[in-house]
């Protein structure tokens, strides 16, 4: 059996980080109305910032989920490493950008690769992670000696005001009695 070793962990974050008291202004209103629901949410979840694919103000997308991708295996690039080292590339995710082609695929033609193993993995929470054990396997059993695994989300779009429809009174109770 092989060892199996990363060599290199990078990150790409789209835009600057935004604060809780500024998600509405990338996210939008429901019903043109800041959200009744938002504190309580917020509260829950312990999220203090993150990072949105979306433009302050528009919605508008400026960055795809595979292209989050691309632009953090680039920063892989260095003297020991090129993109034509890449044997299989695995990429997980919960929110592809189409269901059709597979997201890794997507990853790829942002790269602009070909002739390599690729998978894509889905799932909430562990898609990532599943992706890197694809990798593991892989190398662990001398089938590829080079790979790149990649986790990312964008889900931000997803999220957008346009997306819901207003809160009703009944909604926000039920939401208060189970905070």
């Amino acid at each position: 059996m092989s060892n199996v070793y990363i060599n290199n962990i990078q990150k790409f974050m789209p835009n600057e980080p935004v604060d809780n008291k500024d998600i509405e202004e990338y996210l939008g209103y429901i019903g043109g109305k800041k959200s009744k629901a938002k504190n309580i949410v917020l509260r829950s979840n312990g999220i203090k910032r993150r990072f949105y694919v979306l433009e302050k103000g528009t919605q508008k997308s400026l960055f795809t989920n595979a292209q989050l991708c691309s632009n953090a295996i680039n920063k892989l690039i260095d003297e020991d490493f090129s993109l034509k080292d890449i044997e299989c590339l695995a990429c997980g995710t919960t929110s592809p950008d189409q269901l059709m082609p597979g997201h890794t695929l997507m990853v790829q033609g942002e790269l602009g690769i070909s002739g390599i193993e690729t998978i894509s993995a889905s799932g909430i929470c562990l898609s990532g992670i599943n992706a890197l054990k694809y990798i593991y396997y892989g190398i662990k059993a001398g089938d590829i000696t080079k790979a790149v695994s990649c986790g990312s989300e964008a889900s931000s779009p997803i999220l957008c005001a346009r997306n819901f429809s207003e809160e009703s009174n009944h909604q926000l109770e039920e939401l208060e009695k189970n905070a």
